[in-house]
């Protein structure tokens, strides 16, 4: 019943109910990968700083382990 009143509302030159199910497929495919991509750079930048801090850490055990000796 669905498909029927949207095929019969495109064929007559409608942008009722036709055009409003087409924007919505395309905001629920584009909006999987732009969470996607979101997700992605958060997990990149949060990795970055992880290494960054355990570099540092690394540095001040090896600048202590220097002032024992």
């Amino acid at each position: 019943m669905c498909r029927g009143i949207v095929e019969s509302d495109a064929n007559s030159g409608g942008t009722g109910i036709s055009s409003s199910i087409n924007s919505g497929i395309v905001y629920l495919f584009t909006s999987t990968y732009v969470l996607i991509i979101i997700g992605a750079v958060f997990w990149y930048y949060r990795s970055r700083s992880y290494v960054k801090d355990q570099e540092s850490k690394r540095k001040i055990k090896k600048r202590v382990a220097s002032l024992v000796d």
